[in-house]
């Protein structure tokens, strides 16, 4: 189960059910009192969250009953396009803005005032088309949920596989992937710290980039699917034991 899926559940049903039950965790805000989510906390269920943070999160909660996995998303990269070396990509700045549109428009007058090529993305658009997008950038910028934050920012995986020079602000499910300096920038989430990431990343040497590329590429191949399948069916394997 997953979110409000409790709700299909008749409530005598919920607490203790002699059935186990997975549920499946993708966002710190379970943990949050005023969410809907909470009031499920308390009920018998083998916890799986895509994140580290989301499980500590959960842990500092003292509210979970029954016990508790971490298992970080997988990427599926085998419909993703080959990664164009950086001279055939022809976007300078992408802004990948879809949950954060006003502050995507922000950034790209600033950047276009200081003389700067950019792309911004502010509503879906096909997958394959977005892939492409990733696939021209020489550098991307992701703006995730910055007030409520993410469990596992998925995208950040994405742009790091298609080769784009990752920057991606701290929004807590990126930091057991994103790590500053390594594969991607990864700033303070604000106008000002974003600007600097960006300015920076621009003075990179040529090796600095394939460094950070390279430790990026490595970063995906450990996120596959095959893994993320692995651990599943080893809680599967064993639900008598931990039920």
């Amino acid at each position: 189960m997953d979110g409000m899926d409790w709700e299909f559940l008749p409530a005598t049903q919920r607490h203790n059910s002699p059935i186990p039950i997975i549920n499946l965790i993708q966002h710190i805000r379970h943990v949050y009192p005023d969410n809907p989510r909470y009031q499920f906390l308390n009920h018998k269920a083998i916890r799986i969250c895509v994140s580290p943070e989301v499980g500590t999160y959960l842990a500092e909660s003292r509210q979970v009953n029954g016990p508790v996995f971490i298992i970080p998303n997988g990427l599926d990269t085998s419909s993703f396009p080959e990664p164009r070396p950086d001279p055939q990509r022809d976007i300078e700045i992408l802004i990948s803005a879809l949950k954060q549109p006003e502050l995507g428009e922000q950034l790209q007058q600033r950047l276009a005032g200081m003389g700067y090529g950019v792309q911004l993305l502010t509503s879906l658009i096909p997958r394959r088309d977005y892939l492409q997008y990733l696939n021209r950038a020489k550098m991307t910028i992701l703006l995730p949920n910055r007030e409520e934050g993410e469990g596992f920012y998925l995208p950040a995986l994405e742009a790091m596989a298609m080769g784009t020079l990752t920057i991606c602000p701290d929004c807590i499910g990126n930091r057991c992937f994103c790590f500053p300096g390594y594969n991607c920038l990864r700033p303070k989430y604000t106008v000002e710290g974003l600007l600097e990431a960006i300015k920076e990343a621009i003075v990179f040497s040529e090796v600095r980039k394939s460094l950070v590329k390279k430790a990026a590429f490595q970063t995906v191949a450990e996120h596959g699917l095959i893994k993320e399948r692995t651990a599943f069916m080893e809680i599967l394997n064993h639900l008598d034991d931990l039920w």
